[in-house]
């Protein structure tokens, strides 16, 4: 899924994005609300996030199949820039370590993240 919200931001569109593959419900709607938010003010992220993703639960008894992911969201090298003067824009959160929890299920034979939150408030 990131490798794909990564396009999305870095390329300032949706189009030839193919987040619908690994991300569904209120993860999918969080991702095009952000691509949209970029796009209206401008934006377009540089670099990539580093990531550290662990499963905390997996349940493969039930159907679908679920699954819950910790992971640690480092964007000091994944930063917005103004898409028209190439200059970063102005950050209020210094921080740029933060956990994400998101949960998985199995969706058309493939795992699909269906809700993902990052937490501000938690740092990694």
């Amino acid at each position: 899924m990131w490798a794909e919200q990564v396009k999305a931001f870095t390329s300032g569109t949706l189009k030839d994005v193919k987040l619908e593959t690994f991300a569904g419900d209120k993860a999918l709607a969080d991702i095009k609300s952000a691509a949209v938010y970029y796009q209206d003010n401008n934006l377009v992220l540089k670099g990539e996030p580093k990531l550290s993703p662990e499963i905390t639960a997996l349940d493969l008894t039930g159907t679908p199949h679920r699954a819950t992911v910790r992971d640690c969201v480092d964007t000091s090298s994944f930063l917005p820039y103004d898409k028209g003067t190439g200059q970063p824009a102005q950050l209020t959160d210094t921080n740029r370590r933060h956990v994400q929890t998101s949960t998985l299920r199995i969706y058309d034979g493939r795992w699909v993240v269906m809700e993902s939150t990052l937490s501000k408030d938690q740092t990694c």
